[in-house]
């Protein structure tokens, strides 16, 4: 079973009073250096995709896309050797010690708009190195359904490509339910149609 602490759901507008007139994240800014860390797994999974809306480099330059978006990560900790150093204030000036921390490491994120009455799915992605770990599963239990329930959400939709019968194969063990009437034709491109899913709040 994952770590609960290991996933978490958070804001994307945290920062925004620190942007540019045109939107844009100051490179001091926490969110954009975690959508930096999310932007390689982004670009594997979905390499046609980056610049879309969905996309992780329209959220470092739209303020009003981050406002609508919520993010779960899963993280993974790692030991670090840190080199420091630590002052000497006999007049020694600094010494160098060394030491291990633990660093949390993103591998896998789900994108959605959080609306009053439903969320909006808009990108799972996992980590190559990380698939078939169960971390999509744990950020959907731990991370959108339990914000869903904490904020009294009763619906959450998304869409997936037909063909993507893997991702497909998630959502109906996770208890969404295909909506036959809804489905998209060539949503992802010329004979890439997508079928829309839904998942009642319990």
């Amino acid at each position: 079973m994952a770590d609960s602490r290991l996933v978490e759901v958070l804001r994307l507008d945290a920062d925004d009073a620190k942007a540019d007139d045109d939107g844009s994240l100051p490179e001091d800014s926490q969110t954009r250096r975690l959508l930096e860390g999310l932007a390689p797994i982004d670009t594997s999974c979905f390499p046609r995709d980056t610049t879309g809306l969905s996309g992780i480099n329209s959220l470092l330059h739209l303020k009003r896309l981050r406002r609508a978006t919520r993010v779960a990560v899963r993280w993974v900790e790692a030991p670090k050797k840190q080199d420091e150093l630590v002052y000497r204030h006999g007049g020694a000036g600094f010494t160098e010690t060394s030491g291990n921390i633990i660093e949390r490491i993103p591998v896998a994120f789900v994108l959605f708009t959080a609306g009053s009455m439903c969320f909006e799915i808009t990108k799972v992605a996992v980590s190559a190195a990380h698939r078939r770990k169960g971390y999509a599963r744990a950020m959907f239990v731990e991370g959108v359904f339990a914000f869903a329930k904490l904020k009294g959400v009763k619906t959450i939709r998304l869409r997936v490509e037909t063909s993507n019968t893997g991702a497909i194969g998630l959502y109906r063990n996770l208890g969404f339910a295909q909506d036959r009437n809804r489905g998209i034709k060539n949503c992802y491109g010329p004979g890439r149609d997508a079928a829309v899913f839904e998942y009642t709040v319990g």
